[in-house]
């Protein structure tokens, strides 16, 4: 986090499995109460913190998550070893997509990533990340259609805005763009002509009209216009 007095990036936790120790955390979103809810892959659980970084409790019970999303309608979307699970705001389960076996099917997946949504369409985006596909499925929970993404592009994490999807491959290095409308993939970012690579692309994120995203190998957040110009790196010592 930036520290609201000093302005220094300051680390939350540890790595462990208590209260405030994370293992993996990946997808992280913001519930009705103003609080965080973190995905941890290699905890398996949720843990939910206050603003201020306070553990208020841990949801156990999954196998792999990945990314967690807290909708208009209070359910949380959580994508979990080989499903898409939605929660109620008490974390009840409402519904489960998918099971713990991988497929390539119709309501199946293979290793789901990240979530997106698509509040003009109103639809949810998934990654499912070991098929090279996105999936688009209706706000009841209903299975729309695919987008291929290409062979081994292993789509990871996806954002939307203005009807272009910028999804990372994390075999390719870089962000692939598709018009969500038409599905025609458009061009990468980085271009390949300038000879930059994202290496391990992971998260993706737009504020205003700059793109960042995490590099789990590199250590760093590239920054980019949303037409592909590339703005630098965001580099720190506490980054690992």
């Amino acid at each position: 986090k930036i520290g609201s007095r000093t302005g220094k990036m300051e680390i939350i936790g540890q790595e462990g499995s208590g209260k405030l120790e994370f293992k993996s955390p990946a997808g992280l979103t913001i519930n009705g109460d103003g609080h965080l809810v973190i995905a941890e892959i290699d905890n398996n659980r949720l843990q939910i913190l206050t603003r201020e970084f306070t553990h208020i409790r841990t949801i156990i019970g999954f196998r792999e998550p990945h990314d967690v999303y807290f909708t208009k309608d209070k359910r949380y979307l959580i994508t979990d070893n080989h499903k898409l699970i939605i929660l109620d705001e008490e974390f009840h389960k409402v519904e489960v997509i998918g099971s713990n076996k991988s497929g390539k099917g119709r309501n199946m997946f293979n290793n789901p990533t990240g979530i997106a949504i698509d509040n003009d369409d109103d639809e949810i985006i998934v990654c499912d990340t070991n098929n090279d596909r996105l999936i688009i499925i209706s706000r009841d929970y209903k299975w729309i259609r695919e987008i291929h993404t290409g062979i081994e592009t292993s789509p990871r994490y996806v954002c939307i805005r203005q009807n272009i999807l910028y999804v990372t491959s994390g075999t390719k290095g870089c962000v692939l763009t598709f018009n969500k409308h038409t599905d025609q993939q458009m061009n990468t970012i980085p271009e390949l002509t300038l000879g930059l690579t994202i290496d391990a692309p992971r998260s993706i994120r737009y504020v205003r009209d700059l793109l960042f995203v995490t590099s789990s190998l590199s250590k760093s957040i590239f920054v980019f216009t949303i037409d592909g110009e590339y703005r630098g790196e965001l580099r720190h010592e506490l980054f690992a």
